[in-house]
């Protein structure tokens, strides 16, 4: 009788190990998102400039997905890189900010090699469902931002703007 007892006790605390693994706890996920631009630009971009266009370009998406999701601006370039995935912030050499202003916008601010562009962001509604956004809460989720495809046609620039240019 104690080793049927026992015995129990053995298959039960094993049968409970086996269980626990078998239980899933919320995992991080993320919301990816591929871009298509058509970007406009003063003057023929350099190949490393294009690259800081389109890494900015995802920045500037990821910033503005981060306002829709958490109601509120990433307070700064750490925030935002902590939060998302797919965007190589290194092309920047460290001269990238977000700036959370007090009418609900921001303005994001990169380097290109040769001039500091910015553009004021303001909210989008991304219309995703209550799930996608309570898994925003999650620890670890990410915004992931898939490549730019861009066309760059030369005119007015619609996007980034230039120190010592005007929007036309």
């Amino acid at each position: 009788m104690q080793a049927k007892i026992i015995l129990t006790a053995l298959l039960v605390g094993m049968l409970s190990i086996v269980l626990a693994g078998c239980v899933t706890t919320p995992k991080a996920t993320s919301y990816a998102s591929a871009i298509r631009v058509d970007r406009y630009s003063e003057m023929p971009l350099s190949e490393y400039q294009s690259r800081v266009m389109d890494e900015a370009t995802k920045l500037s998406y990821a910033a503005r997905m981060f306002r829709y999701l958490y109601g509120r601006w990433p307070a700064n370039i750490e925030e935002i890189k902590s939060k998302s995935a797919g965007i190589n912030f290194d092309v920047f050499r460290g001269r990238a900010s977000i700036t959370p202003s007090s009418n609900d916008s921001a303005e994001i601010s990169i380097f290109d090699g040769e001039n500091t562009r910015s553009v004021q962001a303001t909210p989008i509604d991304f219309q995703l469902s209550n799930v996608a956004r309570q898994q925003s809460r999650l620890p670890g989720f990410k915004i992931e931002v898939g490549a730019v495809s861009s066309h760059q046609p030369l005119g007015a620039n619609n996007s980034f703007k230039a120190d010592g240019f005007a929007a036309a």
